[in-house]
């Protein structure tokens, strides 16, 4: 606001106002760090000196003001680089992220087919035994059947034999 009024004094021919006013403010802005600010108030004593025709000051501001600019975009550059491996980081931190999912789902998905090889093999196994058991039965009960019918058979001969035997 106050080099807004120090170009009016210098508009309105205040020139040692407008000296007084602008190097208030650019102290201030140096002491308080307000780069922009102290932008605007080298700006406006270059000008000031420029018009009263004092080039050596001019000189000096114009440097300043130079020095200022290059420190001001400096930092808008060094922000943007600062943005940009930001965004960068992330797009690592989201591809990792991404992998680990991919992992994982590939791990699930074999772990299932795991799970279901061994669950088809058990139910294999399962039906075998079934079929063995009842195999087996089926066995038994034939080889009793023939141990039985051995059984009649020998009585049968020995009964056969004894009444061939015996008038």
């Amino acid at each position: 606001v106050q080099v807004n009024y120090a170009e009016l004094y210098i508009r309105i021919g205040k020139f040692r106002e407008a000296e007084k006013m602008l190097l208030e403010t650019y102290a201030a802005c140096d002491s308080l760090g307000f780069l922009l600010e102290k932008l605007d108030a080298s700006t406006a004593l270059y000008k000031l000196y420029d018009t009263i025709g004092d080039a050596r000051s001019a000189l000096k501001y114009h440097v300043m003001m130079s020095s200022l600019q290059d420190s001001i975009n400096g930092d808008a550059k060094q922000q943007e680089r600062s943005r940009i491996e930001m965004q960068e980081e992330l797009r690592k931190v989201e591809e990792e992220k991404l992998a680990r999912e991919e992992k994982i789902k590939a791990e699930m998905d074999r772990q299932g087919l795991i799970r279901n090889t061994l669950l088809g093999g058990l139910g294999v196994v399962v039906l075998f035994s079934i079929v063995l058991f009842r195999q087996n039965k089926k066995v038994g009960r034939a080889r009793k059947r023939a141990e039985q019918s051995e059984k009649f058979k020998q009585r049968f001969l020995a009964n056969m034999s004894h009444e061939i035997r015996t008038p």
